[in-house]
């Protein structure tokens, strides 16, 4: 069916897209020939002409229709519109009927025939509403054919029942049910499809799908193709799996004082529960009292945090179950946002257990600070068995231990930790220390104890010492819990670290319970004003030492190209979100399959081949989008305030050399000489509103023959709460790769310290693409696979389920993720 674009004002956020792009002018005729025509795009507040792209060429063919030279739009988030009053045939518009699910009849069970989507961008989990951009899913774009079995990552999935905003599940509009799930005696049932625009729940109602429950507690769907009015419209789904355990003996106790709701935020130095790895149930603690969330609002500011989270509605009482509670937040008024909805159950002993998960901003879950405020869930009056305490992960409390600290203790006794140790060319970081228990600090046998009062910056031989808030307790005063703090950028409490307990013990020492600090690098402080140091080390004849992990600064010079004016680069312009102009490239490069002859070095740590991007917040690879694209470090950067962004092209001498060392040392199977590279390099650049942190790190291009090489350095990389993304994606992704553990910034210091080919702070690939292929096809791998559930294999769909977990393990250590996997043979060993 011919159509063609419209020639009238189109309202914004049409067209599955913000800018709605539409022609302004009207179609030629077939004897006026190529003609160009300009381009508008309309805005919210009203202008149908507010957004002028680049024009395009327009020509009238025989059959009546046009045909168009479309070109990249200039604005982000922008698109070609079509009328749909223009298409050649009409299109009934007669809804179908609505069939209830006791009508309707089939000659198979869908339980037993159906596809399996595995897509861990549906996931409500996957949210850019505040910290990413989209991931381009369009389910006006599926042939959708039968029914389907939604899983994640390998877990069965099923439908969220509740509203989600938009820009969630790896799309715009997130389509949820209308409606709860059918039972098994129900067979098969009809509901309705919902989206949110911005905030307003059940703004757009799509088409019907048919539901039905299967035996094994899971569900399937007849997915339809969504109402194509509603903007990147995609089926969401979510996590919720019955626990094997009773999660009331099955938890992990979560006692952090900044969570009450009187605990206000000082400095901005919020804390952010987006950035935790949450992993099963919780329960809360404060200061080892038992506590929940609260069930009201909570302002702005409080709980440690912006945007407290709290519970809206009422805790479930214990015949409940499991229930699912909303969480908000408030801005404007009083929890006028939703986050993620978390499971809540109440438990026998008047305590609740939260199943918490990734909030969609960067808040915090609140505690109420006082048990005497809290609602508890009813209690009979008959004896419960409680499962034996080994069961139970321990709370954290405020009860003496079952044996005495003071005389039970890890002496530990480092002299890098001393508060005078400044500006140490070692910087040490506790957070890779496998902590446990109880620890006496002492310098050279010498009893110390923490500062309790602030440290200055790069002392400790780290980067941000950790010190005592509140001071130390009294002999009286038992084990107490306090906040620990770090120094860093003139910040006496930059970084609020994990709480640790504390003892005084009789004859003036303390003993501390240290736990693995919030971030890298972060080391605990020994207070060493009142002791003389001297080249003798005594120990305590009854300690013990414990192991801590240093993190070598790798000079620049021994893994970096050369760089900078001494090395001839050409140098970014000191602007925030900038980018190089078009660098010709001396020599093509091939990038999978693609030739390039022009290259962007991109201030925010990218490359790009077609287009200069100013995008400080990554998103998250694969995106299966439309730009090859390298991230030696995406984050917000910003040259303007501190560092160098550079870049050099090399045709002869001794980087070729060096290059030419460097791949034939990597890849020791093939014949390589370098006959060209190219070198960006970040020499010491802040990050956007840090400017006190340096961050240094290259990426290297080389090629030669048929031959293509990414490689890339790092040096010193200074921790940061900015969204990272470190690695490459294709167009489509079909091939992609993100260095383990880089896309946390609280961990990424560590950089430095990984590689790929055993030369720390270094990782390169092969990205030339096709060969690669080649060698790949139809080798046999042989491993061993244990199976932590009693999944059938002899099932349907079993076996490629199998496989799907076992491709994305190996992707995430470098297998290319275009790779088909196929069972050769299966054995069964009986134990």
């Amino acid at each position: 069916m011919n159509i063609q674009m419209p020639e009238t004002c189109v309202s914004s956020y049409s067209c599955n897209t913000d800018i709605s792009l539409w022609l302004n002018g009207s179609h030629p005729q077939i004897e006026d020939g190529v003609v160009t025509r300009e381009v508008c795009g309309g805005s919210y507040l009203g202008d149908c002409c507010y957004y002028k792209t680049n024009p395009i060429r327009v020509k009238a063919c025989p059959g009546n229709y046009f045909v168009y030279e479309l070109v990249n739009p200039q604005f982000v988030c922008s698109g070609y519109c079509t009328d749909v009053s223009t298409i050649s045939r009409p299109i009934s518009t007669v809804s179908p009927n609505i069939i209830t699910g006791s009508s309707i009849t089939l000659n198979y069970d869908p339980c037993n025939n159906y596809n399996i989507l595995d897509n861990y961008r549906r996931s409500t989990l996957n949210y850019w509403f505040w910290f990413g951009s989209a991931n381009g899913l369009d389910d006006t774009r599926v042939e959708w054919d039968g029914w389907y079995r939604l899983f994640i990552d390998g877990s069965s999935a099923q439908m969220p029942e509740w509203c989600f905003y938009y820009m969630s599940c790896g799309g715009y509009s997130a389509l949820y049910l209308g409606g709860s799930h059918p039972r098994l005696e129900d067979g098969v049932v009809t509901r309705e499809i919902y989206g949110s625009r911005y905030h307003q729940c059940s703004y757009y109602r799509s088409e019907p799908i048919q539901v039905k429950a299967c035996p094994g507690d899971y569900y399937v769907y007849k997915f339809t193709r969504p109402t194509l009015s509603i903007p990147l419209p995609v089926y969401c789904a979510v996590l919720l799996t019955t626990p094997s355990v009773d999660p009331c003996y099955n938890y992990t106790s979560l006692d952090e004082p900044w969570r009450a709701t009187d605990y206000f935020v000082y400095n901005n130095n919020y804390m952010c529960d987006y950035n935790v790895e949450w992993n099963g149930w919780y329960r809360m603690f404060y200061n080892g009292q038992n506590t929940q969330m609260p069930e009201s609002c909570v302002n702005n500011g409080m709980c440690g945090t912006y945007y407290p989270l709290s519970l809206n509605g009422t805790h479930p009482q214990l015949e409940d179950g499991v229930v699912t509670r909303q969480v908000c937040f408030s801005v404007g008024g009083c929890c006028d946002y939703r986050s993620h909805p978390i499971r809540v159950k109440a438990c026998p002993g008047n305590y609740y257990v939260y199943e918490f998960v990734k909030p969609i901003v960067c808040g915090a879950y609140c505690a109420v600070p006082e048990a005497s405020n809290q609602s508890t869930p009813s209690v009979s009056t008959t004896t419960e068995t409680i499962p034996p305490i080994e069961f139970i992960t321990p709370p954290i409390t405020t009860t003496a231990p079952p044996v005495d600290p003071c005389y039970n203790y890890t002496a530990l006794d480092d002299l890098w930790r001393r508060t005078n140790n400044q500006h140490s060319s070692q910087i040490m970081c506790d957070y890779w220390v496998n902590w446990n228990g109880w620890y006496r600090l002492y310098i050279q046998g010498q009893s110390v104890q923490m500062p309790d009062t602030c440290v200055d910056m790069l002392s400790c031989g780290t980067h941000a010492p950790l010190w005592l808030m509140r001071g130390h307790p009294t002999v009286e005063d038992g084990v107490v819990t306090r906040d620990v703090c770090g120094h860093w950028m003139n910040n006496c409490c930059y970084f609020q670290s994990n709480p640790i307990k504390v003892k005084a013990c009789p004859g003036g020492y303390y003993v501390y319970e240290f736990v693995r600090p919030s971030a890298c690098s972060l080391a605990y402080c020994a207070d060493a004003r009142n002791i003389n140091i001297t080249s003798t080390t005594v120990m305590p004849e009854t300690s013990t030492t414990t192991e801590t992990t240093a993190e070598t600064t790798l000079p620049a010079p021994e893994i970096f190209y050369p760089f900078g004016s001494a090395a001839g680069d050409t140098i970014n312009a000191a602007v925030d979100d900038g980018s190089s102009s078009v660098i010709q490239l001396l020599s093509p490069f091939l990038f999978f399959g693609r030739t390039y002859q022009q290259i962007y070095v991109n201030n925010n740590g990218h490359l790009t081949f077609n287009q200069p991007s100013s995008s400080y917040v990554p998103y998250s690879f694969p995106a299966r989008g439309s730009q090859d694209i390298i991230a030696g470090l995406w984050t917000n950067l910003d040259n303007s305030v501190r560092g160098v962004v550079s870049y050099h092209q090399y045709t002869s001498g001794n980087v070729l050399t060096r290059a030419t060392r460097d791949i034939n040392t990597h890849f020791p199977n093939l014949t390589f000489t370098a006959s060209w590279v190219f070198v960006a390099t970040w020499d010491k650049v802040s990050y956007f509103n840090l400017t006190n942190t340096e961050t240094s790190f290259q990426v290297v291009l080389i090629s030669g023959g048929n031959f293509s090489f990414l490689l890339m350095n790092y040096g010193d990389i200074a921790v940061t709460g900015h969204p990272v993304q470190v690695g490459y994606d294709t167009v489509n992704s079909t091939h992609y790769f993100v260095i383990p553990e880089s896309i946390n910034g609280s961990f990424i210091s560590n950089l430095r310290n990984s590689s790929n080919v055993n030369v720390l702070g270094r990782w390169v690939f092969r990205v030339d693409g096709e060969p690669r292929n080649s060698i790949l096809n139809n080798n046999v791998v042989g491993f061993r696979v244990r199976l932590s559930s009693f999944l059938d294999l002899t099932q349907n769909g079993s076996t490629e389920l199998v496989l799907q977990q076992i491709k994305q393990e190996l992707v995430k250590y470098g297998l290319p993720n275009n790779i088909e996997l196929k069972l050769r043979k299966l054995q069964k060993i009986k134990p």
